[in-house]
Formats: C-alpha cells, structure tokens, sequence
C-alpha cells in the first residue's frame, strides 16, 4: 500500500487509541507511525492492536499484534483479515456529554468558548444546546469529552466477558494509560434554533471523517453502540 493513511490505534479492553499513520502496509505485516502523544505506547510484543482507517471512504479494521517499537514507529503482524466496519455516517446516538463550542468566522479567527452540552452523535455530526447569543458562522469547532460514555460500555462489555464483579472507578477510570481527552471536531454548522429551555440547539455536520480525532470518535461509537 504506497498511500500513508491517517490510522487509529486501539489496545482492545484497555479504553486506550492511540492517533497515527500507517506508513507501509503489505499481507503480512503495517510499518505504523504514531503521533506525538502523552499517552504510553505499547511495549510488550504480541500486544493485540486494532487498527482503523478509512479505505476508499468506507471505515475499515485490520487485527494486529506488536512485534517491535523504536521509538513512535512500530511493526505490527496482521492476525485478522481486513473487515469493513458497518456504522452509517447518519445513524445518529444519543449522547449527553459536556461540550465547549465556538465559531469559526469566514476570515478564520475563532471566538471564545461557550460551554453546552451534547443530544446526539453520528460519525457525522452532532447536535448540541448552548446558551445565547449565538454568534452565527458557517463553520464551528467543539471539544467533547466521550471518555465517561466509552469507559461505562468497556466496564459493561468486561463484566459480560469475564463474569467478574468489578468497580468501574478503580479498575476503569484511573487505570494508568486511560485515555480520558476530549475530542477537537470542526464542521459546517446547519442550523441554529432557539429551545423552550431557553437555549440554543445547534446542529453541526463534520467536514472530515479521516483526521485522527474523527477517526478516534469512529471508535469510540464501534466499542459503545457498534
């Protein structure tokens, strides 16, 4: 594969991905280049890694294991075939999360932030309520922090697999290595409406799906509602 693809990097159970690129792949091994990042890389060989990218504008996961790290580049063995991930781009999920807007005006300069909180989530988009005024843009830009939503379904799914009673704060949430960031998403906003709370809702559609915190959504939604 001659194409770098901006790639996200899962340890399954461990609610950690990590951003990068796949800089060569071929049928037996991927030559993986990951993003600076305060979150530890993998070190033990044979360490499970799930790998999502986007492939001719479909979703698409590639089963590997670590074989060697230098550094932030890493060799990774395939162990399971290319899958196509089936997650519609308009399936919308609902999600209640604090959120941090702010506008993106036509010369580039943003605004301040404005603290919401979020209704509902798609690999598309999202819709949000913020206090007024709304200071009307084409484009926008939000910090969302999914970490709460992604680690009560991990907490769920380990219970299910194991059988085993366990606390979700001492054994999830501080886990050393947890990815507790928020995601940075810009899109094209689509309408703004005043609520009978008295707030706004605003409705905003991404304008990439392949930059690596779009991509890091896409797996939170596949571990959560996938």
């Amino acid at each position: 594969m001659p194409s770098i693809f901006v790639a996200d990097f899962a340890l399954p159970g461990q609610g950690v991905s990590l951003s990068g690129y796949i800089a060569e792949m071929n049928r037996e091994q991927v030559i993986a280049e990951f993003l600076p990042d305060p979150l530890p890389l993998p070190n033990a060989c044979s360490q499970k890694v799930n790998i999502l990218f986007s492939l001719n504008g479909t979703l698409s996961q590639l089963g590997t294991t670590l074989v060697k790290r230098e550094g932030q580049r890493a060799t990774l063995q395939i162990c399971e075939p290319l899958k196509r991930v089936v997650m519609r781009r308009n399936t919308r999920y609902p999600c209640v999360a604090p959120v941090q807007f702010r506008p993106i005006r036509s010369n580039g300069v943003t605004a301040v932030w404005k603290e919401g909180g979020s209704t509902d989530i798609s690999l598309g988009g999202l819709a949000l309520d913020i206090p007024p005024p709304v200071d009307i843009s084409e484009m926008g830009e939000v910090l969302i922090n999914l970490s709460e939503l992604w680690l009560k379904s991990l907490w769920k799914k380990t219970q299910q697999e194991t059988g085993e009673r366990i606390n979700l704060v001492d054994d999830l949430l501080w886990r050393e290595g947890m990815d507790t960031r928020p995601l940075r998403l810009r899109g094209k906003i689509c309408y703004t409406r005043p609520t009978l709370q008295g707030t706004i809702s605003l409705g905003m559609e991404f304008v990439s799906t392949q930059i690596p915190d779009n991509l890091r959504l896409a797996r939170i939604l596949l571990d959560v509602f996938g």
